[in-house]
């Protein structure tokens, strides 16, 4: 089943302006301890003394985030998907009546730099799969990325052209269909 990040890395290659392999590698690995740290944090399991200096600040900048938007924690890294448009994902978290967004629910991506443009994609591909698997919900979903800065303050983005998203999401999912079929 299609993932995605797989779909959108196919749609919208990172420019990596030209990075080493190992610059490339580095920021993987920072965006997996990162997410890693903020998981178990909200699962109440963390370690602080097992978090890098590198990333304690990011970590910082969640918790920060935290306890500005506030809100319960409905989903932590949940593996979603959509069977009719055949693909999955993993979100990274959803929060019921934050301080932002109250009678609703929160879809938030974590990242550890800047978000790209289709990050909007990104989490219209994860609120479309979980509307799916919890369609008796009848909730109203915002669609937010946070941006956890190594100084440890966040940067939030707001998503919030749903029918273009989805619809440019859907695009993606039938463009990379093509793709695959037509083997290119």
């Amino acid at each position: 089943m299609r993932r995605v990040t797989q779909v959108l890395a196919e749609m919208f290659p990172f420019d990596d302006h030209g990075a080493s392999e190992e610059k490339r590698q580095f920021w993987l690995d920072r965006g997996t301890a990162v997410h890693a740290a903020c998981e178990y944090n909200d699962k109440g399991t963390l370690d602080l003394s097992s978090v890098d200096d590198l990333i304690r600040p990011r970590l910082d900048a969640w918790r920060r985030f935290r306890l500005d938007i506030g809100g319960e924690l409905i989903a932590i890294e949940a593996a979603v998907e959509h069977p009719r448009l055949a693909y999955c994902g993993r979100l990274d978290r959803v929060l019921r009546d934050c301080r932002c967004w109250y009678g609703g629910d929160v879809i938030v991506d974590i990242k550890s730099g800047k978000p790209m443009p289709h990050c909007a994609l990104q989490t219209m591909g994860y609120k479309m799969a979980w509307e799916a698997m919890h369609p008796r919900r009848r909730r109203r979903y915002r669609r937010c990325a946070v941006e956890l800065r190594e100084t440890g303050k966040y940067d939030l983005t707001w998503f919030g052209e749903d029918d273009l998203d989805q619809a440019a999401w859907i695009a993606c999912l039938t463009i990379h269909a093509w793709k695959e079929r037509k083997g290119k």
